[in-house]
């Protein structure tokens, strides 16, 4: 299992250029996998990396694209990607584009759901997706809208009542208890 991330590294001295360290760290051994150091500008994505296909990656919102998806697809490698509330479609198995907040929008407190659902490769390709999430408790959904609120305004944005909305519904990284793998590894959480 891998877990995907990048950091930004400054150089001392007076350039004090910063360099982007591209990271796969595999928890069972805990050891460095794959690793690229890229300029700045080079973003968190998925094709930063060359898994192998027995390789399980988990990775934050900056991966959970249609293209890291893609990426994994072509190495092989199954995945768990932890998705934006605004990351792409999904659409249902007629082709219907299926609204997320609204498919979760009854889960419980403490309770946890998931959704089959599919999303479209930029090569048109259909793939199969497995969503989940866990609804937050009512002093952790509060907590964590005070926090958006405090970002935002420290930017000058406003919140968008989608974001508010899964703030309110997904807990942060945790797996659904009733939330399995079986065959298919390949899934995402909002």
């Amino acid at each position: 299992m891998l877990v995907a991330d990048a950091s930004d590294v400054g150089e001392k001295g007076r350039s004090g250029e910063i360099s982007r360290l591209h990271d796969g760290i595999d928890l069972h051994t805990m050891t460095r996998d794959p690793f690229k150091i890229t300029q700045e500008e080079i973003g968190e994505t998925l094709s930063n990396f060359d898994f192998r296909g027995s390789d399980l990656v988990v990775s934050d919102r900056a991966y959970g694209t249609l293209n890291g998806m893609n990426q994994c697809l072509n190495c092989g490698t199954d995945y768990i990607l932890r998705l934006r509330t605004d990351c792409f479609a999904v659409y249902d198995a007629n082709g219907n584009k299926v609204d997320i907040a609204g498919g979760f929008a009854d889960v419980k407190s403490g309770e946890s759901s998931e959704a089959a659902v599919f999303a479209i490769l930029p090569d048109k390709t259909r793939i199969p997706v497995r969503m989940g999430v866990t609804r937050k408790d009512q002093e952790a959904g509060e907590k964590s809208r005070k926090r958006l609120d405090r970002r935002a305004s420290g930017k000058g944005n406003n919140l968008r009542e989608k974001t508010v909305l899964f703030n309110r519904v997904v807990q942060k990284p945790q797996f659904p208890n009733n939330f399995r793998l079986k065959n298919d590894k390949k899934c995402g959480f909002y």
